[in-house]
């Protein structure tokens, strides 16, 4: 099936949200997740993924010869740790020595940031792979990443080319099973009308929901 980038969005947003994840965390995810399908990954299946990963317990990064501990590990928002140092330590290697469950979830959301803000990273698995992100893409495809393996990145002071694995703008193709895992979560969104809702004006057009 083929979706459009919008409601791919849209719906990882929800499933986030379903998931019970805040809605900042939400719409990092969603814009991580169609930055990948974008690039020609199936960037649904990895956001559920990652909604779905084990939380790790109150992991390490180091960063300029320092280490902070997380207490929430929860996927996601290790990742967005990670690239919060690597903004912050610009030029600076920003280091998670435990690796991540779903590491490709950390290409998404540097591709998001990379694009928001025009700059580049460079994400190194350890033993692995390098890979340069840039606002138009990738210098090489993220496939079969390791995970539990240590993994860096950081800000790079100027733009880099990401050719040949640039974005696509066309509507990519869905897996129907990573779309059903999103729309199960999606549904716990779903609050039922009650008589104390209805005191509260819902369903008399004072909501969006209504």
């Amino acid at each position: 099936m083929q979706g459009s980038l919008n409601e791919i969005e849209m719906t990882l947003l929800k499933a986030a949200r379903g998931a019970g994840r805040s809605m900042g965390v939400a719409e990092d995810l969603a814009r991580a997740g169609v930055w990948l399908c974008r690039l020609g990954c199936d960037g649904v299946s990895v956001a559920i993924d990652t909604l779905e990963a084990p939380v790790q317990k109150e992991p390490a990064i180091e960063f300029a010869g320092r280490e902070s501990h997380l207490r929430e590990g929860e996927a996601m928002q290790v990742v967005l740790a990670l690239i919060d140092f690597a903004l912050s330590e610009q030029d600076n290697v920003v280091r998670l020595p435990v690796g991540l469950p779903v590491p490709l979830i950390l290409i998404g959301a540097a591709g998001q940031f990379s694009s928001q803000y025009g700059l580049s990273f460079s994400v190194v698995f350890e033993k692995a792979a390098d890979v340069l992100i840039s606002p138009d893409g990738v210098s090489v495809m993220p496939t079969d990443l390791p995970t539990g393996t240590a993994v860096s990145i950081r800000t790079l002071s100027t733009v880099g080319d990401a050719s040949p694995h640039k974005l696509s703008t066309n509507r990519p193709i869905i897996d129907a099973v990573s779309w059903n895992r999103a729309e199960t979560l999606t549904a716990l969104t779903y609050v039922p009308a009650s008589e104390q809702s209805r005191i509260g004006g819902a369903g008399a057009g004072l909501t969006d929901n209504d």
